[in-house]
């Protein structure tokens, strides 16, 4: 676990901690018959608050595991998989949206050059990775393979031109 999450699970296992030890202080109050008002709201507050503490580290606990799934299914060259059904709003949520982006332009890149590289394979110099929407080294990437099949395609053009003067030479 990273540091940053130890930090937030000591402090949420210190919230329950101090929750559920106001509900026992206020089971004592009522089981001494010294039970007063103050000590029922602090009770009812303390049973609420480690309650939303318990499912919203379930909650996170669940997106973690969801978003760890998509991420090994991407490491393996699943470009398919995403985060399906986002309901997480807040940081977790925005994170749960910026994996789906990310996935979507590296599978974008993905798919643009292996379609460009399929004609430049058959001398088809036509189809160039879509620069649209490439940013930073996806962006400069994509200009590379472009430059290299349009370097490609001038050498192709430029042989022909030589080999049909070679044999109009020799005829």
């Amino acid at each position: 676990i990273p540091h940053e999450d130890k930090v937030t699970d000591l402090r949420n296992v210190g919230v329950r901690r101090r929750s559920s030890a106001a509900v026992v202080a206020g089971a004592v109050d009522v089981a001494m018959g010294s039970f007063s008002p103050v000590s029922a709201v602090i009770m009812l507050v303390s049973a609420g608050l480690a309650g939303s503490v318990v499912v919203g580290t379930r909650k996170a606990a669940t997106a973690i595991a969801r978003m760890t799934a998509v991420c090994k299914d991407i490491d393996k060259g699943n470009f398919e998989a995403r985060l399906v059904d986002v309901s997480e709003t807040g940081d977790v949520g925005e994170l749960m949206h910026s994996i789906n982006d990310m996935v979507d332009r590296t599978d974008a890149y993905v798919r643009e050059s292996a379609a460009s590289l399929e004609y430049v394979a058959r001398n088809q110099y036509f189809r160039r990775i879509l620069e649209k929407g490439m940013m930073g080294s996806f962006l400069n990437a994509s200009r590379a393979v472009n430059n290299a099949a349009g370097a490609i395609e001038k050498k192709v053009k430029d042989f022909g031109k030589i080999s049909q003067a070679f044999e109009a030479n020799v005829k």
